[in-house]
């Protein structure tokens, strides 16, 4: 069975013209967008190269400084592209969260967490007909 990445190219080899048509039709909809994407992916870059060549903090023996996880690989969350001292060393899952965190994009996150728990929590003491299962007679 072919994977969805090898389904896909060889969809995109059997309809090479439709496939530009419809990347350049996209494109032209949306290429001020693309344009910032590339132009923020490319400073980025430039600051993950730079700030590999500058002090950072020390770095500690593997142990994430958020949920304190002794892991292979640290990765270095900096608030501050102008001072990478300002940061800190955290694993891969930790450096999602303060992503999402610095973004604002945490509160909201779960916030949706526990409204959907408190859902699936209710809908499962929920019968049927709809009246709590917990109150039912044995």
């Amino acid at each position: 069975m072919k994977t969805m990445s090898e389904y896909q190219a060889d969809w995109r080899s059997r309809n090479r013209e439709r496939y530009n048509e419809t990347c350049s039709k996209y494109y032209a909809g949306h290429k001020e967008q693309i344009l910032l994407a590339v132009k923020e992916r490319r400073r980025k870059s430039h600051i993950s190269g730079v700030l590999g060549k500058v002090a950072k903090r020390a770095r500690p023996d593997n142990v994430c400084e958020v949920c304190g996880r002794k892991v292979v690989r640290l990765n270095y969350h900096h608030w501050d592209d102008t001072n990478p001292k300002l940061g800190v060393w955290v694993c891969s899952l930790c450096h999602l969260l303060v992503g999402s965190f610095e973004k604002g994009d945490i509160d909201m996150r779960i916030k949706r967490y526990q409204d959907l728990k408190v859902t699936i929590i209710t809908l499962d003491k929920v019968g049927a007909f709809g009246i709590l299962v917990d109150n039912c007679l044995p």
